[in-house]
């Protein structure tokens, strides 16, 4: 992992390949891992890309220091953005919180971005319409491969819990949530520091760039409804609804997601050529 440090802040980020640079966030509790194990197959054999996968404050191995708000957040991502990519229209990717950051950032950016790409976002302050997360029952296999404590944190987290999913938890997911802290994260939601000012959650009114936007159906943490909001915002959006995929989408619908992820490079690659 590399280190930025501005304004008294610090961001943990690491940078793989070259080319046109696209920042990656990744969702409350998370670190870049879960970003990084879902993307990096898809850039085997496809040059022209610099990830630059990000470790937000309290996460991985960015400090919660120095941080008390996500407009603070938001702040510092666009001063690394200027320090890694100056002068350059950089493509952005959230899940979850991550998509809510990729709000505030095209706010305050807007045409100067190549495209953007929400996985399960956050949406607003506002959640409707979620709906219920009915898990499947695990099999015996899994129920004897689970430690107590596995069982506690996998419980209820996917539609279709299965040895696979487990494995998946345990290379990207377990690890995060053991290094994130705990007291900044729930100290951020219990001051309202997680929801950025109005202007900057809505967004641009128009912004005219490839946007890819991917749900799944029975996530009851930010829902699928709320999303197709954002169609209006942004007029050459794809939006797709994953059926059997809760808030983990990424990793329990791995195959789908990297193909919409795959088109969405591929329209943005389609623009620059032009």
């Amino acid at each position: 992992m590399k280190e930025w440090h501005g304004n008294g802040k610090r961001l943990s980020y690491k940078e793989v390949g070259e080319g046109k640079p696209l920042l990656v966030l990744h969702g409350t509790g998370y670190d870049h891992r879960s970003m990084e194990r879902l993307l990096e197959p898809v850039f085997e054999g496809r040059p022209g890309w610099r990830r630059l996968y990000v470790d937000l404050p309290g996460m991985g191995e960015t400090p919660a220091a120095g941080f008390t708000n996500s407009a603070e957040i938001v702040d510092a991502l666009l001063a690394f953005l200027d320090e890694r990519a100056p002068g350059e229209r950089a493509a952005l990717t959230g899940y979850s919180f991550g998509g809510y950051l990729l709000r505030g950032i095209a706010g305050l950016r807007g045409v100067a971005l190549a495209g953007l790409f929400f996985l399960c976002p956050v949406v607003g302050r506002q959640r409707t319409n979620l709906p219920e997360l009915r898990p499947d029952p695990p099999g015996e296999e899994l129920l004897a491969a689970m430690t107590p404590d596995e069982a506690r944190r996998f419980a209820g987290k996917t539609v279709t819990p299965t040895l696979e999913l487990l494995e998946r938890f345990r290379a990207c997911i377990f690890p995060a949530q053991d290094m994130a802290d705990a007291r900044f994260l729930t100290g951020l939601k219990r001051t309202g520091g997680y929801w950025l000012p109005e202007e900057q959650e809505r967004g641009p009114e128009q912004l005219d760039v490839p946007v890819g936007i991917v749900c799944g159906r029975q996530d009851q943490i930010v829902g699928y409804s709320d999303a197709a909001r954002l169609l209006d915002q942004f007029p050459h959006a794809s939006y797709a609804v994953l059926d059997k995929a809760g808030h983990h989408a990424f990793l329990e619908k791995e195959t789908l997601v990297r193909a919409h992820f795959l088109d969405w490079l591929d329209r943005m690659e389609a623009e620059k050529a032009r």
